[in-house]
């Protein structure tokens, strides 16, 4: 990763080419919508590094193997280094969207309840979604303290 490092300058979440200004990181994306640099070292063939990798690295040097880094907002295309956060694979889950809550169609109960480190916490029954869904946020504060303000707005 050092080697492709060199050919890039970091400047507000983006990678320029260095001596220039030309943006290194502007066109190219994969599937999921993550930003990524190519580097053709001819014969030995070409390398492709996520953006938010390369700028962690960077700034903080080596990624250890059993993290990643996730982007704290959940926007791919933000990849300001206060954006970035070294976690594991179930840090990385916090960010996810989800409800906390089901049905169980049988009683007409909401029941909440919250993962961490592959450990399902039931937090209660409610009567509406709305109160299962405030339990859980609340106990998503407490047990994930890293996380996204986006997980608060979305709407029932």
């Amino acid at each position: 990763m050092q080697d492709i490092a060199k050919r890039f300058y970091y400047l507000d979440g983006r990678l320029y080419k260095v001596g220039t200004t030309i943006l290194g990181d502007d066109s190219n994306t994969n599937s999921a919508g993550y930003r990524r640099v190519c580097w053709d070292r001819g014969k030995q063939g070409r390398v492709r590094v996520l953006v938010h990798r390369l700028i962690w690295f960077m700034h903080y040097g080596e990624i250890p193997d059993t993290f990643i880094v996730d982007h704290i907002d959940g926007n791919p295309l933000n990849n300001k280094i206060e954006n970035l956060r070294l976690t594991n694979k179930s840090g990385n889950a916090q960010n996810r969207l989800c409800n906390g809550y089901w049905l169980d169609k049988r009683t007409g109960h909401y029941y909440a309840a919250i993962k961490l480190n592959n450990v399902v916490t039931y937090i209660g029954t409610y009567t509406t979604k709305r109160l299962a869904r405030e339990a859980y946020l609340d106990a998503k504060l407490k047990l994930h303290p890293v996380i996204s303000n986006r997980l608060f707005t979305k709407e029932i």
